[in-house]
């Protein structure tokens, strides 16, 4: 549920901050928290993708996309695929900030970079295949 809570919280904060261009990268700061670990007491990988989810949606505001799919009658951005890398951990507590930039298109699929990096290192990098969808059928 605190995932929940940060997802809506991050997503509202985005509708007020300074619009984006399309090829531009989204930078949030964010810390790893005690209901983030797993049991060796670092981020859990599965929620490296939960919080990929707040620089996805967070892109999509600042640039409009969300908007302009929500007026074209588009439902959300679908994942259709995910490919991710880890490097190092994330501890509890540590600060870290998740960078995410659209990498291109084709046939339909935005194809999105996410980078998680602290201290000035690169922790986790993704490539995320995200399609928008209307009454149930892919958009091209």
């Amino acid at each position: 549920m605190n995932l929940f809570f940060r997802f809506l919280f991050h997503t509202f904060i985005s509708n007020h901050l300074k619009p984006l261009e399309f090829n531009s990268t989204e930078e949030v700061s964010l810390r790893v928290w005690p209901n983030d670990l797993d049991l060796n007491f670092h981020l859990n990988n599965g929620r490296f993708l939960s919080l990929m989810d707040i620089g996805r949606s967070r892109l999509s505001v600042r640039t409009g996309l969300f908007k302009m799919a929500k007026k074209m009658g588009w439902g959300y951005g679908v994942v259709g695929g995910v490919s991710i890398t880890y490097l190092k951990s994330l501890q509890l507590f540590q600060k870290f900030t998740l960078k995410t930039k659209l990498a291109g298109h084709y046939d339909g699929w935005f194809y999105i970079e996410q980078r998680f990096e602290s201290r000035g290192r690169l922790i986790a990098a993704a490539l995320v295949k995200v399609i928008f969808t209307e009454k149930g059928s892919r958009v091209s």
